[in-house]
C-alpha cells in the first residue's frame, strides 16, 4: 500500500466520542481521510462542515443516507450512534456498497448481529467491530504473553470496569429499547471481549446478579452487574461493571504467574505488573492504529483482528448473562455461533 492509497470514511453520528476521539484520530493517520459525516437535520450543514474540515456538500442528514451510494469518495462508513441503530445503518451502508466499521456493542441482540453480517455478505463489503483495545500496547503484550504459555495453566480472571453516571442524567444509555441494556452493554463488554481473548473460547455457563443503588434513575437498565463465567477445567472469570463506581482493573492468575493491569480499559494511565514487576509502555493512539489496520485490511484484502465474529460472540455471552440476571439461575452456554 503506498501513501496515495487511502480509505475515505463517512462518520455516522457526531456525538462526544466521535468529536473527542475519532475526529482527532483521523487527523493523525495517513491511511484514512474524513470524506463525509451524517448527522441530524437540526444541525446547520455549514457549521458542521466547518467543525469537521469539510465542505457543506460532504455533510448528509440521516434521511439522505442513501445518497452515499453516489459518493465515490467514501469507501467505509463508521457507525457511532446509539446501539439500537447499529443494525439499521449497517444494513443501509452495505446496500450502498460501503464497507462498515461499527462501534461496540455490535448490536443489541444476536439476531441483529446475524442480520448485519448477512447484509454485508450479500453486498460483498467488509464489516469490522470497533474493539480499540486490540491495538492498545499493554493489551497486545498481555495477550502475546498468554499465547506463549509462559506462566503455565490459566486459572482465574477477575476484572471490573465502570464510571459514575451523574444523577438526573437524561442519557440514551438509560433507555433499554435504545441501549439494549445498561452498564453491561457499555462497560462490561470490554471485560467480555477480554475474557474471550484470554480464554480463547466461550464459557460453559454464566450466572449474574443485578445491583441497583439508584432505582429511580435506573428504571429500565441495570446500574451495576456482577457475574461469573465457568470455563472448561474449572477455570473461572469474575466480572463487575457499573454506572456507579469509577473502576478499571484486570487481574489474571496462572499456575506460575500473576498479571495485573491498572486502568485496564481507559484511554490513558494503563500500567501492567507481571509477578509484581511493573511495566509501562508508550501510550500509542490505538484508535489511529485501528483505523490504519482497517484500511490495510480493505486495500490488501487481509483478515482483520476485529472481524464480526468478535461482536457476535460477545453478544451471545451477554444475552446469556442477561438471562441469568433476570431468572436468578445459572445459564448454560452453547457453542459459538459461526459466521457463514
Amino acid at each position: 500500500m503506498n501513501e496515495h492509497q487511502t480509505i475515505g470514511i463517512a462518520l455516522v453520528g457526531l456525538g462526544e466520542y466521535a468529536e473527542s476521539q475519532i475526529l482527532p484520530a483521523l487527523k493523525e493517520t495517513s491511511y484514512c481521510r474524513l470524506s463525509a459525516v451524517i448527522t441530524d437535520n437540526e444541525k446547520n450543514k455549514q457549521e458542521v462542515a466547518d467543525k469537521c474540515g469539510l465542505s457543506a456538500s460532504q455533510v448528509y442528514y440521516y434521511e439522505d443516507f442513501e445518497e452515499l451510494k453516489k459518493d465515490a469518495s467514501v469507501q467505509l462508513v463508521y457507525i457511532i450512534v446509539p446501539n439500537q441503530l447499529h443494525r439499521r445503518y449497517c444494513e443501509m451502508a452495505a446496500s450502498c456498497g460501503k464497507h462498515v466499521l461499527c462501534e461496540k456493542p455490535m448490536a443489541i441482540s444476536v439476531n441483529d448481529c446475524r442480520a448485519m453480517i448477512d447484509a454485508c455478505n450479500k453486498h460483498q463489503v467488509r464489516l469490522f467491530i470497533g474493539y480499540r483495545l486490540h491495538f492498545e500496547p499493554h493489551h497486545e503484550v498481555l495477550i502475546s504473553l498468554i499465547k506463549k504459555n509462559k506462566y503455565g495453566r490459566l486459572l482465574r480472571l477477575e476484572s471490573c470496569n465502570g464510571f459514575h453516571m451523574k444523577d438526573g442524567n437524561d442519557d440514551w444509555r438509560l433507555k433499554k429499547q435504545i441501549a439494549g441494556g445498561g452498564s453491561m452493554m457499555d462497560m462490561g463488554i470490554y471485560i467480555i471481549n477480554e475474557c474471550r481473548q484470554v480464554f480463547e473460547e466461550l464459557p460453559i455457563s454464566v450466572k449474574a446478579r443485578k445491583i441497583q443503588q439508584r432505582p429511580a434513575m435506573f428504571k429500565e437498565v441495570e446500574e451495576s452487574l456482577e457475574w461469573e463465567m465457568i470455563y472448561k477445567d474449572d477455570r473461572l472469570a469474575k466480572g463487575y461493571c457499573s454506572y456507579s463506581e469509577d473502576k478499571s482493573y484486570l487481574k489474571i492468575e496462572f499456575e506460575h504467574g500473576l498479571m495485573e493491569v491498572e486502568n485496564a480499559y481507559k484511554y490513558e494511565g494503563l500500567s501492567i505488573k507481571l509477578n509484581g514487576d511493573a511495566y509501562q509502555f508508550d501510550q500509542a493512539d490505538h484508535k489511529t492504529d485501528m483505523l490504519k489496520h482497517i484500511a490495510t485490511c480493505i486495500l490488501e484484502n487481509k483478515r482483520s483482528k476485529i472481524e464480526p465474529q468478535e461482536g457476535l460472540e460477545d453478544i451471545q455471552v451477554i444475552e446469556a448473562i442477561y438471562e441469568s440476571m433476570e431468572t436468578g439461575k445459572p445459564v448454560e452456554m452453547h457453542q459459538p455461533l459461526v459466521v457463514e
